[in-house]
């Protein structure tokens, strides 16, 4: 067996979309029974430039991954992997086309609720757009997931994306990575991060504000404009060099401030006065004007980088330009905690106050004291999601739950000067809390001015058997067992294909189990005739010996090989266990026959007969069935007169592949994995044939399957005309 489906354990589709009144909308609704999952983006229904969205939140069982993993029926990490499929649903609605759909891993837990209303979003109950369970909202509207606008480096994604070029694919991405951070966490493997802050001097309010400036140098001709913008607002001045009529206060009908400047020609610093004075005259720009001779200075009201505004011109002559620039805003840290929710800290010199989850903090003393100040605070409103310890200026900080979802980023921007700064760091593992499916956020955010509507996919509660949500876990166990025909080397192939593989399946009362205290010491040794000089091999990577290292290749199965091309036609094989120069014989294999291929002549394609010895009619839902395949050359045809009764051979196909469909539907349960890595439909072979295993539990019972076999033949793959049906009962 080598592939495991693992359906979600809930799911649930979040709406921040209008009720059918197109007036109040509809965050508080839970779908969480519904049998279908639903994603769009609707762009201006309401009114222009409004915007509906939902999202879909689903989780997978990985304690069940955990405990299979532990009882050896999936591998180890780095030999398996993980796919999340969600399979389309049909329907009669619009559906998008390119568009991209992206996972997040959630940061906190959620419950699934039982609602089912998806038309006028009538069932109220968390986890809906504003909550995540009862009681408990999301830290940021929407579900809390992880991004990497707040992630420092993690040891697994957490951005997954898919384009959707028709709309209707199925979605099918690769989250492996993640899969072995959760299983880490689950098996209390995980460790927490841990970040610092460390004050080197006292932060002052560091806000400054943008300056700009006007020089007159000349005589301006002609009538022109200018417009200067605060952090917020803008203001149009005209000059008009036809008019002596001036007030600052003054507006000329249609917004504009008019500077008449008649009877002042050939005063730069006059012209100057008057600009600066119809400056300061108006009230919708916060901006001061002072004038040194010819130069009018302008200083933002408001401080902070905003202010860093252009100055635009219109039409004038001898009036040259500086933009604002220089600004800079107050020293500020922020900082997240593991389940996502943020606070910012601003320093700043009058007395503290908070707006949300921005704080304004007092700073006055010592970089201790800031420390400590800052300290109380973190204490305050992470209420123990960041744990925090101090040591004079150095304040270290420890996310309350260990897992890389706390490797979370410190932004600041204090001076090196004022503090150095840690990030949050070495964080391993992650609880699992699951996925939020989402359009992009171009898709999603009404930026495209289009909508995207609607995709769906089928739900843990549908009917459909096999298109629930689910992880795929995908393993190449396929042993090639070389042992019926071990092949001699042949300049004529290239090096791998010399190669040949034997196994030692190590069998104790009847199942496999591993060989005690041998790890990687395992060396097998090759014999003409047992107890003489061991013959010379040649190991994978080439070396000759007179051994060759075997490896466990998994649960009581040890594999060794080796390329041979001495003389003899036979030998035996000792399997023996070498440790600092001691060996200690474990088993004596069967022995083999070295055969040596036949040169084709002609380019005559393979054909085979094949057939599952073992196959039965039917077979429980409970059941892990081995089936054996017997396949022999097409072309087989003994020599009758030379003996009447011959037994048929087994011909090894090296390459050969399995297939599963539904009869009634044909619809593919396991595919051909010729393309895909790992290769979860090969077969294994041994001296008696080639099989696979299969779980019937993948399998919806009262159903008839079809199995069918593809082989590779170079770079073509040829399916083969038999095909094998059964039923799985309950």
């Amino acid at each position: 067996m080598t592939i495991k489906r693992y359906n979600s354990e809930k799911d649930n589709t979040i709406v921040d979309a209008l009720k059918e009144n197109l007036s109040s909308r509809g965050t508080k609704a839970n779908l969480g029974a519904s049998d279908i999952l639903e994603i769009f983006s609707i762009f201006g229904q309401a009114s222009t430039g409004s915007l509906e969205k939902t999202r879909i939140l689903v989780q997978f069982p990985v304690d069940e991954i955990s405990a299979d993993r532990d009882n050896n029926i999936i591998p180890e990490s780095g030999s398996v992997t993980y796919k999340m499929k969600m399979c389309n649903t049909p329907h009669g609605q619009t559906t998008p086309k390119n568009y991209t759909l992206i996972a997040h891993p959630l940061a906190q837990t959620w419950s699934e609720g039982d609602g089912l209303d998806m038309e006028s979003y009538l069932d109220i109950e968390a986890s809906n757009w504003a909550s995540a369970s009862s009681n408990v909202t999301w830290h940021t509207t929407g579900s809390d997931f992880l991004t990497s606008s707040y992630m420092n480096a993690t040891p697994a994604p957490i951005e997954y994306t898919q384009i959707f070029e028709t709309g209707i694919e199925d979605m099918e991405i690769d989250i492996t990575g993640l899969v072995e951070e959760h299983i880490k966490h689950y098996k209390g493997n995980s460790t927490t991060s841990t970040g610092s802050i460390n004050f080197l001097a006292n932060p002052t309010d560091g806000n400054t504000s943008a300056t700009g400036s006007l020089i007159v140098s000349g005589n301006p001709t002609g009538d022109g404009t200018f417009t200067l913008r605060d952090t917020s607002t803008s203001q149009v001045f005209i000059i008009k060099t036809d008019s002596n009529t001036f007030n600052g206060a003054a507006n000329d009908g249609s917004g504009r401030t008019p500077i008449g400047i008649q009877g002042v020609l050939g005063n730069d610093d006059n012209i100057a006065e008057r600009i600066k004075t119809a400056i300061n005259g108006q009230t919708t720009v916060a901006i001061t004007a002072t004038r040194v001779n010819n130069r009018v200075n302008l200083v933002q009201d408001n401080t902070g980088s905003l202010g860093n505004t252009v100055i635009d011109f219109s039409g004038l002559s001898n009036v040259t330009k500086n933009d604002f620039a220089g600004a800079i805003d107050s020293q500020v840290i922020s900082l997240h905690s593991h389940e996502g929710k943020k606070f910012t800290y601003t320093f700043i010199t009058s007395s503290t106050y908070s707006i949300d989850n921005n704080v304004f903090l007092e700073v006055s003393g010592t970089a201790a004291a800031t420390a400590e100040s800052l300290q109380n605070r973190i204490n305050s409103d992470f209420a123990g999601k960041i744990i925090t310890n101090r040591t004079s200026g150095l304040l270290s900080l420890t996310q309350s739950v260990s897992g890389f979802h706390g490797n979370t980023i410190i932004s600041s921007s204090i001076a090196s000067t004022t503090a150095s700064i840690g990030k949050f760091i070495s964080g391993t593992g992650l609880p699992n809390y699951g996925f939020v499916v989402k359009l992009r956020d171009d898709f999603e955010d009404g930026s495209k001015e289009r909508s995207y509507y609607t995709k769906k996919f089928y739900a843990r509660s549908s009917q459909e058997f096999f298109l629930k949500p689910k992880i795929e876990a995908r393993w190449d166990s396929a042993k090639k067992d070389d042992r019926n025909y071990i092949l001699k080397s042949s300049s004529l192939a290239p090096a791998s294909e010399n190669l040949n593989n034997i196994y030692h399946y190590n069998r104790f009362r009847g199942n496999l189990v591993d060989i005690p205290n041998t790890g990687s010491s395992v060396i097998v040794r090759f014999y003409e005739t047992l107890g003489a000089t061991p013959v010379s091999i040649v190991q994978s990577n080439g070396t000759v010996s007179t051994f060759v290292s075997a490896s466990r290749d998994s649960l009581g199965a040890y594999k060794a090989t080796f390329a041979y091309s001495g003389s003899q036609t036979s030998l035996h094989d000792v399997w023996i266990k070498s440790v600092a120069g001691t060996e200690t014989q474990l088993v004596t294999g069967s022995g083999f026959t070295v055969y040596s291929d036949d040169v084709d002549t002609s380019n005559t394609v393979p054909d085979y007969v094949v057939n599952i010895r073992n196959l039965k009619p039917s077979y429980l839902q409970t059941e892990k069935a081995t089936f054996r395949i017997y396949t022999r050359n097409k072309n087989w045809s003994p020599n009758i007169y030379t003996k009447a009764s011959q037994a048929a051979p087994v011909n090894t196909v090296r390459d050969l592949f399995y297939k599963i469909t539904k009869v009634s539907d044909n619809y593919e349960v396991i595919s051909y994995s010729t393309g895909s890595t790992p290769s979860y439909s090969e077969l294994s072979y041994d001296k008696e044939g080639s099989y696979f295993d299969l779980d019937m539990n993948l399998l919806e019972k009262n159903n008839a399957y079809q199995i069918n076999f593809v082989f590779k033949d170079g770079p073509n793959y040829i399916e083969l005309t038999e095909k094998f049906r059964f039923r799985v009962d309950p």
